[in-house]
């Protein structure tokens, strides 16, 4: 399974907030606890990092009650290993 960034915006005000919140906890509380939030620096867009399948697996995970139109972005860790020949990426993937 690879890592995604999954990023979804809410209301820039309390209410927003607290939808949020009440969002991420209705789908499973550790989402909450794995979730950054942006509002106390007025970024009112919450991010997950989380393992999936492929890319379209987040509809699953955050159901139709989380909006976003930000599309889920891969992940991965770089190392100081050199890079592919071929295509110049240095991951740490097996």
């Amino acid at each position: 399974m690879a890592k995604f960034l999954i990023e979804f915006r809410h209301a820039d005000d309390y209410e927003g907030c607290v939808r949020a919140l009440d969002v991420l906890s209705t789908l499973g509380s550790h989402l909450v606890s794995h979730a950054d939030f942006g509002c106390e620096d007025g970024v009112h867009c919450d991010w997950l990092v989380v393992e999936l399948s492929d890319g379209d697996a987040h509809r699953d995970l955050l159901s139709r009650r989380v909006y976003t139109d930000s599309p889920p972005r891969r992940t991965g860790r770089r190392s100081a290993t050199p890079p592919c020949r071929e295509c110049g990426i240095v991951s740490t993937a097996a």
